[in-house]
């Protein structure tokens, strides 16, 4: 128990607590650790100094317990409770469960660098890890160092030939403070490399940033359950490849990762859940006043084995989506480069027999561009359905999309619906397959837009369904409604508005290459645009009333001009109503503009 009244400085030395007794070097004790207690204005940690305590084999660690307005860690320092599995004992017998000691930290000021480290650990059967508790104003962790609480394989297991140890759990890890930071590799993490389960991670800061491939992690690696990743923040921003992740990769079933802020800004980084065995995947919710996501960044659930993803709900005012940006393994923060271009997004996906996961958004508004909502499955996995709820309007421009899509199997479902206006300008809503075609439901009283973009409803087999329901206007300049088929029968497309604009090269069909041609219902107001228009007199009211000469026709001299030339009228992205008028000036000889005039 150290209670120094200015400081506690440990330089390349170590402060241990543990009881060995050396009996003929063969050492053994049953007795279980004390506890280490600090309480100091400042504890620096540097040249590998740490302050652990450990037990061998079946004895229990004690607490370590650290108070001080500042703590600095650096240079591989560590501060940790384990076991050390020095005797080799037959585990198999242990009947109860218990707990290494935790680690406890209050300060104002807690810093860790350059690969230093707070670690909780077991190595025994039925023993779970201890649990870390931070409470400070500021927390920073750089240059690869990390908290982790976690469960590891004894290494005499495979020598003693022992086999079905119940391993215990990965401690909680919770965090509290006002600024938490993380760089340049750095990690928070509880998880299981055995078949406990991995631990929770709760944070709640004020402001939350992760950059350069940091990571928060929570995850079973062997068979145990997954566990829970809780973000309470008011910003929290991910940038350089970081991500929040939440894993398992065996019979487990996966954790939740939950994220409620005001504002949610990602670049190029992930908030990712995952399965690659029998388990189910990790289940996202995100909560949010605002969310940005760009270059790449993406909430995205995936399944790669016989267990199904994850699904993704996510409440936000506003969400913007935009660009694309390098593809990476956000379960390997050393690099994992995957080499492809990933467009940003929300995002589930199966690539075995697991169905993928559903995406629900319910927005004030949404803003896409170049970006991706999908469901995907490229296995025997179906393909999970995508609902937006969107109470302002949905924008999407240059190549969004929003789409479910089946390899293997049948197709998922979209559904959007929205008050405001719908505007999808070169961009698609695509529920493709390879068996039977998913569905598209494209519903709301607003006005509706599709310029140079198409919903499709394609399929191997019998074509899917679209319908279109009530928007007070749908306005469609070169845009395709496709439920085409090519074996089975054509889909059905149903078209409800108030009033119905198409092009003349507007597509609309629900054919079949082979089978039965699909239906295609259109309900719609007659819409008489001619009945708007307005005779003008064949003559002017007042003769004295000309077009002014353009200045620019009259330029003299060795003088370039350019000039851009329109169709007139209203241009076609114009969301506004105008009336004709006709206009009668009254102007007299002093009120016409003078050359001088016109020139400006």
């Amino acid at each position: 128990d150290l209670q120094p009244t200015d400081k506690f400085t440990a330089l390349e030395n170590g402060f241990d607590y543990a009881v060995l007794d050396n009996n003929n070097l063969f050492p053994f004790v049953s007795a279980d650790s004390g506890g280490i207690q600090i309480a100091s204005e400042i504890l620096n940690l540097a040249g590998g100094s740490y302050i652990r305590n450990a037990q061998i084999d079946t004895a229990l660690s004690g607490d370590v317990l650290i108070t001080s307005d500042e703590i600095k860690i650096a240079g591989r320092s560590f501060i940790s409770t384990e076991s050390v599995p020095l005797y080799q004992s037959d585990f198999s017998n242990r009947t109860e469960v218990d707990q290494n000691g935790s680690v406890s930290i209050k300060t104002k000021s807690l810093d860790l660098s350059d690969s230093s480290y707070v670690k909780t650990t077991t190595v025994i059967p039925k023993r779970n890890a201890g649990d870390i508790t931070i409470e400070a104003d500021a927390v920073s962790l750089s240059g690869r160092s990390s908290m982790v609480s976690n469960t590891e394989p004894n290494k005499f297991e495979t020598e003693l030939g022992l086999t079905g140890l119940d391993y215990g759990n990965a401690g909680r890890l919770e965090i509290k403070t006002g600024s938490l930071q993380l760089a340049d590799q750095s990690k928070i993490s509880s998880d299981s490399f055995t078949s406990g389960d991995g631990g929770d991670v709760n944070l709640t800061a004020a402001d939350l940033a992760m950059a350069n491939r940091s990571a928060i992690y929570a995850g079973a690696l062997g068979q145990g359950e997954g566990g829970r990743i809780t973000i309470d923040t008011i910003a929290m921003s991910l940038s350089g490849k970081s991500a929040v992740v939440a894993d398992v990769r065996d019979t487990g079933n996966g954790g939740e990762v939950s994220v409620k802020a005001d504002s949610l800004e990602m670049d190029e980084s992930l908030i990712y859940g995952s399965t690659s065995g029998t388990g189910s995947g990790s289940r996202i919710s995100v909560k949010a006043d605002s969310i940005l996501l760009q270059n790449g960044a993406r909430i995205e659930s995936a399944a790669s084995s016989e267990g199904a993803a994850g699904a993704l709900d996510v409440i936000s005012g506003t969400i913007a989506i935009s660009g694309v940006g390098e593809g990476f393994d956000p379960k390997d923060i050393e690099g994992g480069e995957t080499g492809e271009t990933v467009a940003s997004g929300l995002l589930t996906s199966t690539v075995g027999s697991g169905a993928a996961g559903t995406i629900e958004l319910k927005a004030d508004h949404l803003e896409m561009k170049q970006g991706l909502i999908g469901s995907a499955s490229t296995g025997a996995g179906a393909a999970g359905s995508v609902g937006l709820s969107l109470s302002k309007g949905l924008s999407l421009d240059q190549g969004a999309r929003v789409s479910v899509s089946s390899s293997q199997a049948d197709g998922g479902d979209i559904e959007v619906v929205s008050a405001g206006d719908v505007s999808l300008a070169r961009s698609e809503l695509t529920a493709s397959a390879a068996k039977d075609g998913g569905s598209i439901r494209l519903l709301g009283a607003g006005h509706t837009y599709i310029r140079g973009s198409r919903l499709s409803a394609e399929a191997g087999q019998d074509g899917g369904n679209i319908t279109i329901h009530k928007p007070e206007l749908l306005f469609m300049n070169r845009g395709q409604l496709s439920a085409n088929a090519v074996y089975g029968e054509g889909g059905y497309i149903q078209v409800a508005a108030e009033a119905f604009l198409p092009s003349i090269d507007t597509a609309i069909t629900a054919s079949s290459e082979y089978g039965v041609q699909g239906v295609v219902e259109i309900d719609t107001m007659e819409t008489d645009i001619g009945s708007g228009l307005v005779v003008l007199p064949e003559q002017l009211e007042d003769r004295s009333v000309n077009l002014a000469e353009r200045c620019a026709l009259r330029l003299q001299g060795d003088v370039s001009s350019f000039f851009i030339n329109g169709q007139g009228g209203v241009p076609v992205w114009s969301k506004d109503i105008y009336l004709p008028t006709v206009i009668v000036p009254e102007l007299d000889n002093t009120d016409r503009p003078s050359d001088q005039d016109d020139a400006q």
